[in-house]
């Protein structure tokens, strides 16, 4: 796990918040996948993604900035 992580990914989080967390991130990225197939899926994305607290969506966008980065620096 992750210091400071977000999510399912916090040290020591009770097995049962562990659960609860990874089954909303599951949520988001099932949504996630179907965008990536139906274009009409954007708004509902977008409504789970904006639903989340402002420091978790931080991370989530930051994780996505270093990742979309890392990316592009391979090419």
């Amino acid at each position: 796990m992750i210091d400071g992580g977000f999510g399912p990914f916090v040290r020591n989080l009770d097995p049962a918040e562990r659960a609860a967390r990874s089954r909303a991130l599951a949520a988001l990225v099932a949504v996630l996948h179907r965008l990536e197939r139906d274009a009409q899926a954007a708004d509902e994305a977008l409504a789970l993604f904006d639903a989340l607290p402002a420091r978790p969506r931080r991370r989530a966008l930051s994780a996505y900035a270093a990742i979309h980065a890392n990316h592009h620096a391979a090419r």
